[in-house]
């Protein structure tokens, strides 16, 4: 078995902040919002809910910024009165929170949370041999990379597989054959290409078993688990395809991809 290590676009970014979170304010600013966080188990589909700590100052509200990954400065996408909002979402993107009163805003940005997918592209930078000992993939469920191996084997839990039919490669749901390859995971697949960075809500029709591969496409994978990734095939050839990457959505149920 081929192991993979995964790459994430957080991993730069992390340590970035909308700005220092100092507490203090001065007679001409309010207080750095404090707590400022992506809620993970209620975000779900398109919808983002984040929350944050009520400043103790009096208040008229807080600003939401937002800033996408293909994009240099913030903005602001809403004001909420309360310690709560929430944004549905087009991609993936970062956020930060200020409060405000009058004229005033707070003295800094709260700190940054962010809903960008993990991005895999250091192992299936090769071709991707059809062949019967290296056509199936596994993405690991906490995003931490991957494995390729044998679908025919039923101690490797495929989450999809491919197989060339009648000279076609084709991209399929880990069980989709399970009398021929055995042990593989309920995966459903559907082209991005009209859908940009937004999956497919889960009861779609758009979700099929299987994708012919006749050009270079993304294909979203609605996995097992509740979970959802992006495959990106950028090369085909006669017995192979090449896998560009992999984005993987760490927030459960959430189906937002980056905007790059």
């Amino acid at each position: 078995m081929k192991l993979i290590a995964a790459v994430s676009l957080t991993t730069f970014i992390a340590i970035l902040a909308c700005g220092s979170s100092p507490s203090s304010s001065t007679p001409d600013s309010l207080a750095t919002v404090q707590g400022f966080e992506v809620n993970r188990s209620a975000s779900k589909g398109d919808t983002v809910v984040l929350e944050w700590t009520p400043l103790s100052q009096d208040v008229d509200g807080y600003h939401i910024y937002s800033q996408g990954l293909d994009a240099d400065d913030w903005s602001i996408i809403g004001s909420s009165d309360g310690s709560t909002w929430t944004h549905i979402a087009s991609s993936t993107g970062e956020y930060c929170v200020k409060a405000y009163k009058d004229d005033k805003l707070s003295l800094s940005y709260s700190s940054l949370d962010t809903t960008t997918a993990y991005i895999d592209n250091t192992y299936l930078l090769y071709p991707v041999w059809v062949t019967a000992d290296s056509n199936g993939f596994f993405v690991n469920p906490d995003g931490a990379g991957g494995a390729s191996g044998p679908a025919g084997n039923a101690d490797f839990m495929q989450d999809f597989y491919i197989e060339m039919v009648d000279n076609t490669i084709i991209v399929y749901s880990g069980n989709n054959n399970p009398s021929l390859y055995p042990g593989g995971h309920t995966t459903k697949l559907c082209s991005s290409s009209s859908l940009d960075y937004v999956a497919p809500e889960a009861e779609s029709s758009q979700w099929v078993d299987s994708i012919p591969i006749t050009e270079p496409l993304s294909v979203f994978l609605q996995m097992e688990e509740g979970y959802y990734s992006i495959l990106s095939i950028d090369n085909i050839s006669a017995d192979s395809i090449r896998v560009a990457s992999i984005e993987y959505q760490s927030i459960d149920y959430l189906r937002l991809f980056n905007s790059i």
